[in-house]
């Protein structure tokens, strides 16, 4: 008989290597991620499992990673045998459950719509709305405003908490269409893997952009790379910087004050925003335009113009 449980992270942890078997066939990354949470914890960030159990065989398993309400699933896994029976529905439920007992806002998932039409469909089934063509879906658990009005952000050094946020924030479609040039994350994406290559690559200084009570609501990405080609120029030599910023729209107005204390280093920082745009609007006054770049990229066969700014710190 076909049991279904909330498991708790300390023993998804003593059960890494029966969680790995399972999701042998996932991407690397995800492997790599479940090692880090499960073996290196961030005190912050929270990795439950809704658990499926024939007697005491483990037959499948959805992840959720949250923190401050926010939610976002991932390592979903079934055993082929067990497929179609309604098992992957009742997990989902089991998360229902437990975002309503920890009174969480918001859930975000990704699966491809066409490859996984089966569990596209059980999303839709557990009230998962889809975002576009994307394969994004969003549940929202409460009408909460999560974006809620604030005097001031601050940032701070990325670290594992701000995973789910950042996923969240890329995926509600109310930022400019460039989430990252870094990551090559335009218009309607996700932002996991981006987030997960970050998080494994050293190159890279993130901080997250947070509300005076901590919520983050947007992220500063800065990598070093003297072989970018429009970044080059002698005069700095190697100390070419390429600048990424994730923001919530309505929170641009505050990228100017945040900009002027921000620990830049000394160099040419080159960021790239699509004009028009309200990242645009927010920047133009504090970095310089280098060029535009017209119809520099198609998204949903739409061109877009993409502004090259910089600032010479």
């Amino acid at each position: 008989m076909v049991s279904i449980r909330l498991v708790p992270y300390n023993e998804l942890a003593s059960n890494l290597d029966t969680l790995k078997i399972l999701l042998a066939h996932k991407p690397e990354l995800t492997l790599w991620l479940l090692d880090e949470i499960l073996t290196k914890p961030d005190v912050s960030l929270k990795l439950d499992a809704a658990i499926a159990f024939d007697n005491n065989e483990w037959i499948g398993n959805i992840g959720l990673y949250h923190y401050l309400g926010i939610g976002l699933i991932g390592n979903v896994f079934l055993k082929e045998f067990y497929r179609g029976q309604g098992i992957g529905s009742r997990m989902m439920e089991q998360l229902d459950k437990f975002a309503d007992e920890n009174k969480h806002h918001t859930y975000v998932l990704w699966v491809d719509p066409k490859k996984k039409a089966a569990a596209y469909n059980m999303y839709k089934k557990s009230g998962y709305i889809p975002q576009g063509r994307t394969g994004l879906m969003i549940k929202d658990y409460s009408d909460i405003d999560l974006y809620a009005e604030t005097t001031a952000l601050h940032h701070t050094p990325m670290s594992w908490k701000h995973f789910p946020h950042l996923n969240l924030i890329s995926s509600r479609g109310n930022c400019d269409i460039i989430i990252s040039y870094l990551y090559h994350c335009f218009g309607f994406a996700t932002f996991e893997s981006e987030f997960l290559n970050y998080m494994n690559d050293p190159e890279t200084e993130g901080w997250a952009l947070e509300r005076e009570d901590g919520f983050p609501v947007g992220a500063f990405f800065l990598r070093q790379d003297p072989d970018w080609e429009q970044q080059r120029d002698a005069k700095y030599k190697n100390n070419n910087y390429l600048f990424d910023i994730i923001i919530e729209n309505r929170h641009t107005p505050f990228l100017p004050e945040i900009l002027k204390t921000f620990p830049f280093p000394k160099g040419r920082i080159t960021t790239y925003v699509n004009v028009p745009g309200p990242k645009y609007e927010a920047l133009k006054n504090i970095f310089k335009q280098a060029c535009i770049l017209p119809d520099h990229f198609t998204r949903d066969k739409k061109s877009y113009d993409v502004a090259l700014l910089f600032l010479d710190a």
